[in-house]
């Protein structure tokens, strides 16, 4: 037997083709033939013929199972649904999509209690709870309570985060685990209780096929054939344990080395070897994630889902984002002070009038895909209708509720449908009065910690009632569950009931988002466990065992899911408080989604745009007729090259496009391999996708812990320290010899960029006005600072950095020099690949305006002709002068620091030149003690900014302290340095200040500067380039050639990694 092949949408593609095909008149002669158990020899049972809304026959070779609810089953089983609940959390996070645990549960719980039960005896303690025969029923109990444990995450992938958006609770979420706890109970107990009647309505009556929970049920029985379920058995376990390692393992390096194995931005690297317009590709989110889990989630979904959100994410985001922008109708912020970032997915505004006057094209998208996955879901549910129609008038469907809720008085055991023997059944009573309980406890909850009135919480649980109708139909005959767009209905309703209530929009956005909590988890809820109970009618497995499994399971979901909602809330506060640019390591779509209607639907005045909201309109129509086309006049055979316009909404809530491309890759290699292997499609291709989706998962549970612990890959810089220095030696060797040109200060030309103010035709002596923008740094008595060259209070650094002039301690460069005096300490220092110097003094002598806090200095700039525009820096200290290409210069009216790197692959990280506003002593730690002067050897020291393989970014949430200074020797000393030029001397008339404001830390690294930031990942950070990369054609002997230029431009996309933060 052959494990299930999936389709887009669909579990099972050969269940879904013999669905389509069955004729009503089949179904009849079906009913004759197996109206009650036969028992049949196993070869009568075929998989590809037997009829898949009957039960299995019993096959008279499988054990006789007398203990199918164990302590084993259930506990492997919550286990089990644990780590998918944790990636389902993970994975909500990051995109909306979640996956189900049946076939984990079922494929894992048989791997890892089938050897237990042959290597344990069956008497004794140990072997009581953990020994004795395994077969399919009690396989089915552990999918069970992996169902039940894995489920209800829904909540805290949507409406609950909202609600922490809105500030509608406390600032963090482990103030409120108490109210937490209780508003899943709610959801939880209300669908596991209320499946009972489900399961009787539509498995045994109606008969729905539900695609995935069937093909679970063939899992289970093929696993446990006794001749050859063992082999496949074998082969499914192991691929699907070594999927799950391996994507584990690599989820967790992720965090410590992401430039090289995770993401590539190859727009910002072709942005660094000089193609400056291709930025915009970075600025919308186009480049690679190395994501298994949506590889994986590819591969499952098939072509049409995959590429249905592929071509949403071009239309959103490689169409209509740079339209809107360049129309006006759409605004980004800046995101760099340096280079042209810029973030366009900001969802939050101090100003509200902004969200329809400045709406960022995230906000502006969100609309369109919100209106058109809830109208394609409805309509796509109006177009089922007729089946579901005559469905209902096959089953005798009796409209008294109340009678759904006793026995009926009449009951024939010939004439019932149900093929489970009636003691096997979960008792009327067990079902009733848990649910009673559990909706008296919902409304007792929602009343005294939600301020929602009785009728308001009934409504909420009606809602949750019918939301479950749309679910099990829709799941159990297409496989798609639209629990989480359809109860976005709910925020209809309560939006209107706060309106005619005349709530505040406070109380009206609770109201509104506990309602949807209780809608929808309490539907997803009881869509699941309905899928799980398919499963079980299928194998003949006893419901009253499943029904007791899947409340265990459903305890251990609350508990769990309220943990790691708080473990990854902690982990990343962006997800509840996301900054105004909107970047955030998890995305949360659903909880933009959530949080938006809340707004829509609560405020005064709609906060729509809106060319938005007619753009939503003329969409939400077009995927209705698109779904009517389908219907009426498309043969089921072509469905397939109909867009699936759920996940081209999809696209435009969720901004990182490298997931859709991810699902596109991961479908085409799933085609490609049902293709030329069906066999092996057929046997592993579950079991890898599902190892990927809960390795990657799990992966991020453990980074989220690593991150709590503050010893993830953004803090621990002791932990594969060489990453981004590897990454960034394997693209500097491309980018290494991209200079425009090499000069000496005899070969210069006049001006080195357009735009130039001054000179590098400098001569030999000083001259006191003086254009010279040649510094030098050779030793601790001949170094130079770059400075205004006029006088004046507005002669500030950051008025002056284009045309800032050299000011240098010795004569001879034909420069200004600094006057004696003005230098109140100076610290040399000589690594093996660079040379700087540190000090205080009284710089308002050479033209600084006391008070101004200076700015920094280098030879990028935004337009990469540099600060000061054509200013160049040479050095002897590595033995014959050279011109240094990287180099950074802070300098204050107390306090300066330049360092400039030797040529080589690390010098653009040594001397980085992004954080502008963190200060001399962030920036390059070291001796800033006034009073004395000294020349000291040290070891390299760590690229500023750069932490493990994490870079800190300006404007992030917290800083990040300097790195310690590097260790120094072979120090000498020397009472003062000077060059004979009194300060009476200068060319500066404002050299009457003092150095009374300057600000003496001593030798040790402090944090300074007035940025703020934090240790995770920057994609700016630690990126390498040129003082003045403008592509041309001369470079050093190892690149001469055209031919290797080109080698070179090509290693720095293959190795884009290392360009990213």
């Amino acid at each position: 037997m052959s494990a299930p092949t999936y389709e887009s949408e669909n579990g099972l593609a050969e269940l879904r083709h013999r669905e389509s095909t069955t004729t009503d008149e089949d179904d009849e002669k079906r009913l004759d033939k197996n109206e009650k158990h036969v028992h049949v020899s196993h070869e009568e049972y075929e998989p590809d013929t037997h009829d898949i809304t009957k039960p299995f026959p019993v096959d008279p070779d499988e054990i006789e199972e007398t203990h199918q609810l164990t302590f084993r089953a259930v506990f492997v089983g919550c286990c089990l649904g644990a780590i998918v609940g944790a990636s389902n959390i993970y994975l909500g996070l990051k995109t909306g999509f979640t996956f189900g645990p049946q076939l984990f549960g079922a494929i894992f719980g048989f791997a890892i209690i089938k050897p237990l039960s042959k290597a344990l005896p069956e008497s004794g303690l140990i072997g009581r709870f953990l020994g004795g025969p395994f077969g399919p029923k009690e396989n089915c109990t552990v999918q069970s309570a992996a169902t039940a444990s894995g489920g209800i995450g829904i909540l805290f992938v949507s409406a609950v985060p909202a609600m922490y958006r809105l500030d509608l609770l406390s600032e963090l979420p482990k103030l409120d685990i108490g109210k937490l706890i209780a508003l899943t109970l709610c959801a939880s107990f209300y669908g596991v209780f209320f499946v009972i009647p489900l399961r009787k309505y539509y498995i045994v009556k109606q008969k729905l096929t539900f695609p995935t929970p069937a093909a679970t049920a063939i899992t289970i029985r093929a696993l446990h054939n006794s001749r050859t379920g063992a082999v496949a058995a074998r082969k499914k376990s192991l691929a699907l344990l070594y999927s799950f390692v391996i994507v584990f393992v690599y989820k967790v390096m992720t965090g410590y080395a992401p430039g090289l194995i995770f993401d590539w931005h190859i727009g910002w690297t072709l942005y660094r070897l000089g193609f400056t317009s291709i930025i915009a590709l970075e600025n919308y989110g186009w480049f690679i994630e190395f994501t298994p889990a949506f590889f994986g989630a590819g591969m499952l979904s098939g072509l049409n889902a995959s590429w249905s959100f592929l071509g949403g994410s071009v239309l959103a985001w490689g169409i209509i984002a740079p339209s809107l922008v360049k129309n006006g109708l759409a605004f980004g912020a800046a995101a760099s002070d340096e280079f042209p970032l810029v973030s366009y997915n900001g969802l939050s505004f101090s100003d509200p009038d902004k969200y329809t006057s400045a709406p960022s094209p995230r906000y502006w998208l969100l609309w369109p895909g919100v209106l058109m996955m809830l109208l394609y879901s409805f309509a796509d549910l109006a177009m089922n209708s007729g089946d579901i129609v005559r469905n209902i008038h096959k089953a005798g469907f009796n409209f008294n509720v109340l009678s759904w809720f006793r026995e009926d008085p009449n009951y024939n055991a010939e004439e019932d449908e149900d093929l489970s023997p009636r003691e096997d059944r979960v008792p009327t009573l067990w079902w009733t009065t848990g649910l009673f309980l559990s909706i008296v406890m919902s409304c007792a909850i929602l009343a005294t910690m939600f301020n929602m009135n009785v009728g308001e919480a009934i409504l909420s649980l009606v809602l949750g009632f019918c939301f479950s109708f749309i679910g099990v139909q829709s799941a159990g005959t297409t496989d798609v569950n639209p629990i989480s767009t359809v109860a976005k209905a709910s925020q209809l309703i309560f939006g209107g009931v706060s309106k005619g209530a005349g709530l505040a929009t406070g109380p009206a956005q609770t109201v509104n988002l506990t309602a949807g909590v209780i809608a929808a988890g309490s539907a997803a809820q009881s869509t699941d466990m309905c899928g799980d109970l398919k499963t079980g009618y299928l194998l003949r497995a006893k419901p009253r065992n499943q029904f007791i499994a899947q409340l265990c399971g459903a305890i251990v979901a609350v508990f769990l899911n309220v943990g790691l909602f708080i473990l990854f809330t902690t982990a990343s506060p962006c997800i509840l408080h996301p900054p105004e640019s909107g970047e955030c390591t998890y995305g949360a779509p659903s909880v933009s989604a959530w949080a938006a209607v809340a707004v829509a639907v609560t405020a005064p005045k709609l906060p729509i745009p809106k060319s938005s909201g007619y753009t939503a309109i003329a969409l939400g129509i077009f995927a209705v007729l698109s779904v009517v086309v389908k219907h009426l006049w498309i043969p089921k055979k072509h469905w397939h090259w109909v867009p699936n316009w759920n996940a081209v909404g999809l696209a435009f809530v969720v901004p990182q496009v490298y997931y859709s491309i991810a699902m596109g890759a991961g479908s085409i290699f799933n085609y490609v391999w049902a293709r030329r292997s069906p066999q092996g499609f057929d046997m592993y291709m579950f079991a890898v996708a599902a190892g990927m989706l809960a390795g990657e998962g799990l992966g991020g549970v453990l980074q989220a812990l690593l991150a709590v612990a503050k010893v993830d890959g953004g803090r621990s810089p002791a932990m594969f320290r060489s990453a981004p220095l590897v990454s960034l030696t394997l693209a500097s060797i491309a980018l290494a010899q991209t200079y425009s040109a090499t000069y000496l200060p005899t070969n210069a030309p006049k001006t080195t960029e357009q735009g130039q103010s001054g000179t590098n035709q400098c001569g030999t002596g000083h001259d006191q006005n003086s254009m010279c923008q040649n510094a030098y740094l050779n030793s601790l008595d001949d170094w130079c600072v770059f400075a205004p060259p006029q006088p004046g209070p507005d002669s500030v650094i950051g008025n002056t950095e284009r045309i800032e002039v050299a000011w240098c301690t010795k004569d001879g460069h034909g420069t200004r020099l600094i006057p004696d005096g003005s230098i109140t300490g100076a610290h040399f220092v000589q690594t093996p690949d660079y040379v700087q110097i540190t000090g205080v003094g009284d710089l308002t002598k050479i033209n600084i305006p006391a008070g101004d806090e200076g700015g920094e200095l280098d030879p990028h700039g935004a337009d990469g002709n540099g600060n000061p525009i054509g200013g160049l820096v040479f050095s002897s200290a590595f033995g014959d002068i050279a011109q240094m290409h990287e180099w950074t210069n802070f300098v204050s009216a107390t306090e300066f620091c330049f360092r400039a790197c030797k040529d080589g692959p690390n010098a653009p990280a040594l001397c980085q030149h992004i954080y502008d506003v963190m200060g001399c002593e962030w920036n390059m730690p070291g001796n800033y003690a006034p009073g004395s002067f000294d020349r000291c050897l040290a070891d390299t020291g760590e690229p500023m900014g750069v932490y493990g393989t994490s870079t800190f970014h300006q404007g992030d949430p917290t800083t990040p302290a300097a790195h310690p200074a590097p260790p120094t020797s072979s120090c000498t000393s020397t009472s003062s340095i000077g060059n004979g030029l009194a300060a009476s001397a200068s060319g500066s008339a404002s050299a009457s200040g003092s150095a009374s404001g300057a600000t003496t830390t001593g030798p040790s690294a402090t944090q300074s500067g007035s940025g703020s930031g934090s240790g995770t990942a920057s994609r700016t950070g630690s990126a390498s380039g040129s003082a003045s990369a403008t592509g041309g054609s001369n470079g050093a002997a190892s690149f001469s050639a055209p031919g290797m230029q080109l080698v070179a431009a090509g290693a720095a996309v293959v190795f884009g990694a290392a360009l990213v933060a």
